[in-house]
């Protein structure tokens, strides 16, 4: 009978915890982010290279990735900021497969003058890859906004 008292307790503890209020105290820490699983299918026309028979033939491949995001914005107070995110990659399937130098490609594809990507994972059917796309410091007071360090531009979304 106590066990069923403490359950009831409990709820009502957990569910006054969601009232409560905390001040604006510094620094404050945020996290967020997001998995998604991406899967694309490839047709080459007597394009892609047979090695047994020695020539070009049909094939479609199928392609995988799984795709996670970590962003993190911690608040300093008095208008300062710092902004991060981590992108990180596995991929697998057929075209991983196919192409033996798939890891290196994927690493080169950022082009950075600053190196901040890493394959962590490369086998004959699997690549892992994590980039630190964006970390900077940022100001904001009133109409003022500097940002300084590296920024990622999505050319994907439109914010009109």
């Amino acid at each position: 009978m106590k066990l069923y008292k403490m359950r009831y307790l409990i709820i009502a503890f957990l569910l006054g915890l969601a009232c409560l209020q905390a001040q604006d105290d510094y620094p404050k820490l945020y996290l967020n982010g997001y998995v998604k699983q991406l899967q694309s299918g490839n047709f080459f026309n007597e394009a892609f290279p047979d090695l047994r028979q020695g020539k070009l033939v049909d094939t479609f491949l199928l392609d995988n990735f799984l795709h996670h995001r970590l962003n993190v914005d911690w608040q300093l107070g008095g208008g300062w900021s710092v902004q991060g995110g981590l992108r990180t990659r596995f991929f697998y399937g057929e075209v991983v497969k196919a192409n033996p130098l798939y890891a290196e490609q994927i690493d080169q594809g950022s082009n950075d003058w600053l190196k901040a990507s890493s394959i962590w994972l490369d086998n004959n059917s699997l690549v892992g890859h994590s980039v630190i796309d964006r970390l900077y410091g940022e100001y904001t007071q009133d109409a003022w906004e500097i940002r300084l360090g590296r920024q990622r531009v999505n050319w994907g979304i439109s914010t009109i």
